[in-house]
């Protein structure tokens, strides 16, 4: 569409002075915002777990990974395929329509006020093949009503408890993704997901080995950045679905086009492969927290010197080595506290602490910490004595609880 104004200030070349001018004149009414900055945009949240997630070394693993893989099957674009995980509610969310002038409220008809979310699982290839999804509903039996509308010997639909995926699941997903591709020896399949612990089972490992399938998962926390679903086909899903009141076929059918799986795996970087799609302006939020981050550590030579705030005076270790307080030594006690300790007001904090202690740090719960999860390889040879220690441990777990 072509530009029919003329821009004030040049596209992201913005210094200081200019912000700082575009922010009075906007202060002062003799502009409006929309042209003192006309690339005003709103910001898309992040979670910092996705910021501090999309760094440049688990980003360069995972590239590194990717390119290890290339070289030793040689996959073509029909043979990479990326697997994802969203949900889409059962109530709509209504889009913007034309409303007369002055008119306060505008409402549009939906099922419920409040719907449910219904998990669905969607594959996709980088040469823009698409593998029917599997829909996960929160329940705990299956019913034929739920199929209703949808084609038939296409979708599957399935049922767990919280709606989301397991790991009985994800194998069922893996053998009808099998049926779909076909994969054999001279058609090996390079499968991209995240780093679901559902992912990681011996089951999947094993069933994967078998039929020459290769599973690779991104960074953990990075799928708003190198998962293709992500980029360019959920987002447009959820807006047709809401256009389409609720008919998922419909809506699946229009975004599910090759130019959208090809430029979503373009715009990673995964095929054709592109190690430098991300600069280091797609860094800066991380690195900056990085170099600003205080060094809390004391120095060992201060380590025996106490702090002037937390050290305890002597009148205090006099006092908890004292005779514990009873109704029969209470006048006793109260006279020696008299004696000996000196004014509230000169020492309080160190008062309150005798009378009201912290409680000791043995009596918290230590929360266990969990190794940091990297891209990796899960069909790689190495993990299967660790899938095989998971499950061992699973088993055990579910043996105590009967």
């Amino acid at each position: 569409m072509p530009r029919k104004r003329d821009r004030i200030t040049e596209k992201c070349q913005w210094s200081l002075d200019v912000l700082d001018r575009a922010i009075k004149r906007v202060n002062d009414d003799r502009i409006s915002l929309h042209k003192a900055a006309p690339d005003v945009r709103k910001p898309e949240s992040t979670s910092i777990n996705r910021i501090e997630g999309f760094n440049k070394e688990e980003v360069e693993l995972f590239y590194k990974n990717i390119e290890e893989l290339m070289v030793k099957n040689k996959y073509e674009a029909h043979q990479i395929f990326n697997m994802g995980e969203t949900g889409v509610s059962t109530v709509q969310e209504p889009g913007k329509i034309f409303a007369k002038t002055g008119q306060k409220r505008v409402g549009t008809v939906t099922s419920w006020e409040r719907g449910k979310t219904v998990a669905v699982v969607c594959a996709m290839s980088s040469a823009g093949v698409y593998v029917p999804p599997v829909f996960i509903y929160p329940r705990q039996r299956h019913s034929s009503l739920l199929e209703k509308d949808g084609p038939p010997g296409q979708f599957i639909y399935d049922c767990s408890k919280n709606g989301w995926t397991n790991e009985s699941l994800f194998f069922k997903w893996l053998q009808h993704f099998k049926t779909f591709v076909k994969p054999c020896e001279n058609n090996k399949i390079l499968l991209i997901l995240d780093k679901h612990n559902s992912h990681s089972t011996l089951e999947a490992y094993e069933f994967c080995k078998a039929n020459y399938i290769t599973m690779l998962s991104i960074p953990p926390h990075s799928s708003h950045r190198l998962q293709p679903l992500d980029i360019t086909f959920f987002g447009p899903l959820k807006k047709a679905y809401n256009c389409e009141s609720g008919l998922f076929q419909k809506a699946y059918s229009k975004v599910a086009s090759m130019d959208k799986a090809i430029s979503g795996f373009r715009a990673t970087g995964i095929s054709p492969i592109n190690t430098n799609i991300f600069n280091e302006d797609d860094y800066y939020v991380v690195n900056t927290a990085a170099t600003n981050t205080v060094d809390d550590t004391v120095d060992p030579q201060d380590s025996n010197q106490p702090n002037q705030s937390t050290a305890i005076p002597d009148y205090v270790e006099e006092i908890q080595s004292h005779e514990t307080f009873t109704s029969e030594n209470a006048h006793n006690n109260d006279e020696y506290i008299r004696k000996n300790v000196p004014s509230a007001s000169s020492d309080l904090n160190s008062v309150l602490a005798l009378i009201a202690p912290e409680p000791s740090s043995t009596s918290r719960k230590v929360r266990k910490r969990t190794h940091k999860q990297h891209s990796q390889v899960i069909t790689a040879s190495p993990n299967k004595t660790v899938l095989e220690e998971k499950k061992k441990k699973r088993l055990m777990k579910e043996n105590k609880l009967y």
